[in-house]
């Protein structure tokens, strides 16, 4: 019985995940589901009175390690942090491949409060709490975020 490479056994149907099994040497197939993957992203605006600086390059960068790990995710590459010292758009932007997506951070430190955005997409859950827990310690003013559902269409999980 010849078997279908891996890649071509896996689809959607009806937007529902399955995966197709050879199950005679007549080549009728079997679908059984597989677990959906979740797509849920967390886009979030915050004024804060501590934000990381240039020097503190190595912190946001453990900051981003830790926050992804807290979400139970695995990093792929990075976190990349780098410093931007053009007028009107300085301060530290950090980005980071995770298994299931990507998270970047940008801050501008001129205003006070600084400004922080944050976007970190997932195909997996997100936990919320743990995400505004984490930038508490920046001293934040004001926040307004987003927790969307993009799996099959993009919904608010959350009123707005």
């Amino acid at each position: 019985m010849k078997e279908l490479p891996e890649d071509a056994t896996r689809g959607l149907i009806d937007g529902s995940a399955f995966d197709a099994k050879a199950s005679s040497a007549a080549g009728s197939f079997t679908l059984a589901r597989i677990a959906m993957i979740k797509h849920h992203h967390f886009i979030g605006r915050f004024e804060v009175t501590n934000p990381p600086l240039e020097a503190e390059r190595e912190y946001l960068r453990g900051w981003m390690a830790g926050l992804i790990k807290g979400q139970g995710m695995n990093v792929l590459s990075g976190p990349h942090v780098a410093h931007v010292d053009t007028p009107g758009n300085r301060g530290l932007t950090g980005v980071a491949i995770i298994e299931t997506s990507h998270v970047a951070i940008h801050i501008w430190d001129e205003t006070s409060p600084a400004l922080v955005q944050l976007d970190f997409y997932t195909c997996g859950t997100l936990d919320k709490e743990a995400i505004l827990k984490a930038i508490k310690p920046w001293g934040v003013v004001r926040n307004s975020f987003l927790v969307l559902d993009r799996e099959r269409d993009v919904v608010a999980l959350e009123p707005v």
